[in-house]
């Protein structure tokens, strides 16, 4: 049987996409709303969701801390895991981007997964997409797309996503990762497996493995010599069948339906969490200053499982800084400047929510590019756009809104 606690998420996750119409009628929510929601919330098992809440405002302290509360309710060790400080001594850090590149090179499949609270896992997964469209990787799968009735078929001609799009998609990270592989020419491919009938828990799980493997093994079929990436959610990417090969998740259902050998990059295990006590244990063994892979002499990857039969690397993040209020990984290199809205610009009251949207695209409709909240009018506390120009509906908590047009030089 699968581990039983990614076995939890992914169950969770499920029941989170199967509504996934309720998307349509989301709004960013202040994060004084969100606070009383959880403040009054006696079930841990809700907390994750003000997680993914506090995220989509970037609020990324609140974000890892209503993580660790989730948790901590929870009581669930990552079963996964085998500790071992004499097995790690023998790896060294070295940049993930550049090593994991290397070895997706001469692959037709990558899969990397997320957390669905952690914007830090889509900002990685965008940084290393144009290079594994350099190497001739053509599609882009990701989980969070809606399929079946509600499938969003103007994606890829529109170039952006919508509300409606997908469910933790309106996330700006998400929506981002989305954004930019469609200018590099991706096509983005959703594999969601439809709602199972099947009573069962464990049916219902095996049905949603099977059933989005066989979703991306159709790309093959019409393909054969497609180079395929899948963006998809904890546990998903583990390789190894078990049981008798009738148990697995759908890293392993794919790689037995194709017969490839998928790259699988877990970005999940070795995540920081508010409260250290969390952590995977090796991360007090890791002291990289940037995103990281290990291996040894022999060329060998490290895995918290010590075993590549499950999945191939895991990516070490060092401990988030902040600089204007926002972690400085959303600089994705460098690449994206900072952008702080004055006072003396703004007509509405505070605390406000502030939506950055890309020029061209429907206000009412698109992802924003970001989304901050000002608590006061002396706050330091910025937007993290690219290049270009914006528009920004700025809106406080009695619903008064303003829009400004904006360009970051």
């Amino acid at each position: 049987m699968p581990d039983s606690r990614w076995f939890y998420l992914l169950l969770a996750a499920a029941t989170g996409l199967q509504t996934s119409v309720r998307a349509q009628q989301m709004n960013y929510q202040p994060s004084r709303a969100i606070l009383a929601q959880w403040q009054q919330d006696p079930e841990w098992s809700n907390y994750q969701n003000y997680a993914v809440q506090f995220s989509q405002i970037g609020d990324y302290v609140h974000t890892l801390a209503a993580q660790s509360a989730y948790e901590k309710g929870r009581k669930q060790s990552d079963t996964n895991i085998k500790f071992d400080p004499a097995y790690f001594a023998r790896f060294h850090a070295v940049d993930a981007h550049r090593e994991l590149l290397k070895r997706t090179a001469n692959r037709q499949l990558v899969i990397l997964n997320e957390a669905h609270y952690q914007p830090l896992n889509r900002v990685f997964t965008r940084s290393l997409v144009a290079g594994l469209y350099r190497q001739g990787f053509r599609y882009l799968c990701l989980e969070d797309l809606a399929n079946g009735p509600g499938t969003d078929s103007g994606l890829n001609q529109r170039k952006y996503p919508v509300i409606g799009t997908g469910y933790y998609v309106i996330e700006p990270q998400y929506g981002d990762l989305e954004r930019y592989a469609l200018a590099l020419g991706f096509t983005l491919v959703p594999y969601e497996h439809l709602p199972d009938a099947a009573p069962d828990p464990m049916a219902r799980m095996v049905a949603r493995e099977t059933g989005q493997a066989r979703n991306i093994q159709q790309i093959l079929t019409k393909d054969p010599k497609a180079k395929i990436v899948v963006h998809c959610g904890y546990g998903h990417l583990v390789e190894n069948l078990v049981g008798d090969g009738q148990f697995g998740f759908m890293g392993a259902f794919l790689k037995k339906y194709t017969g490839l050998d998928p790259f699988t990059i877990h970005q999940v295990d070795l995540l920081e969490h508010a409260d250290a006590t969390l952590d995977n244990p090796y991360r007090a063994l890791m002291h990289a200053t940037g995103p990281s892979v290990f291996v040894d002499s022999q060329g060998a990857l490290f895995n918290s499982a010590q075993n590549p039969e499950k999945w191939d690397a895991s990516v070490y993040f060092p401990p988030t800084t902040y600089q204007h209020g926002r972690p400085t990984w959303l600089r994705l290199g460098n690449n994206r400047r900072y952008f702080t809205l004055k006072a003396p610009q703004l007509t509405v009251g505070f605390p406000c929510l502030v939506r950055a949207y890309r020029a061209g695209e429907d206000v009412t409709q698109a992802i924003p590019a970001d989304v901050i909240e000002l608590q006061s009018a002396g706050e330091d506390r910025a937007l993290m756009l690219d290049k270009g120009r914006f528009t920004l509906l700025v809106q406080d908590a009695q619903g008064r809104q303003q829009q400004l047009a904006i360009e970051v030089r």
